[in-house]
């Protein structure tokens, strides 16, 4: 996301930008080429605050969330459905969704008679959106009652 803030003058971005420099925190605050950039934490999303002097008097304000399954997947080791479930179960994210699962395909086989292929699962549960975690923890939970 990305904010235009407008100010009125005299502001001196400089000395502001000279101000957070000497008292950034290593790790976690920046000041380079005239951008001040921080890390952030909202609602348990991890991501970044950059603000710098834009045209005219306006500060730009960018706020960037990078998405947690892109995170995991980078990570050596970490698969579709890992990225996927650790999203869901773990950092909560309601559109968490792993369609490669078996439990999930099944479900739907019993709801329905035909069992899905993953990409069959996948295409289907865009109409989901945002909620693909809720469509997942029903169909979990239909086959405990399926019994």
């Amino acid at each position: 996301m990305r904010l235009s803030l407008a100010y009125a003058p005299p502001y001196d971005w400089e000395a502001m930008l000279g101000f957070l420099a000497a008292r950034a925190v290593v790790g976690m605050e920046t000041v380079v080429d005239g951008v001040y950039s921080r890390s952030i934490s909202l609602k348990g999303l991890h991501g970044s605050v950059s603000i710098w002097n834009g045209a005219g008097d306006a500060l730009e304000v960018e706020l960037d969330f990078p998405d947690p399954v892109a995170r995991l997947l980078a990570l050596h080791g970490v698969g579709e459905w890992t990225a996927q479930y650790i999203a869901l179960r773990q950092l909560r994210d309601l559109d968490g969704f792993p369609s490669g699962d078996v439990g999930l395909m099944r479900a739907l086989e019993v709801l329905e008679g035909e069992r899905p292929t993953a990409p069959e699962l996948s295409l289907r549960a865009e109409a989901w959106r945002p909620y693909r975690g809720y469509a997942a923890q029903l169909l979990w939970t239909s086959l405990s009652r399926a019994d």
